[in-house]
């Protein structure tokens, strides 16, 4: 197994969230979840501004690589992340990246719109022979 370092625009290629970046798990509110991806995968860890996020202080967390699922579950209850200070944080980051995405593929849209190779495509996929 590989050990992997998940920053903010890192896909999971695993669970629940498959090919979600992890931006995107915190923009839906699934701290939960990256709580649980924490301390039950063995090589996967988090970037401490994530950490701090999640609300996983220094005494909270584990050595990697390994996992301890007993802590987990007897602690789960104490894990408030504040959702609020998430947000003020990364508001802007999150809105510039979603901005990009947006004009990019709406550029792609446009652009592509009248091409005949787009409608042979299209057509193509509709009538599979």
């Amino acid at each position: 197994m590989v050990f992997r370092k998940l920053a903010l625009k890192s896909v999971f290629n695993f669970g629940k969230l498959y090919d979600h970046t992890v931006i995107q798990a915190l923009c839906l509110n699934r701290h939960r979840y990256l709580i649980w991806v924490y301390y039950n995968c063995s090589h996967i860890d988090f970037l401490d501004e994530i950490l701090e996020v999640l609300d996983i202080t220094e005494d909270r967390r584990i050595k990697k690589p390994g996992c301890d699922r007993n802590y987990h579950e007897e602690h789960k209850n104490e894990f408030n992340p504040d959702y609020d200070d998430f947000q003020s944080k990364l508001r802007i980051r999150t809105s510039k990246y979603f901005k990009k995405r947006n004009q990019v593929q709406s550029y792609l849209i446009e652009r592509g719109q009248n091409k005949a190779s787009r409608n042979r495509d299209k057509n193509l996929k509709r009538y599979k022979y």
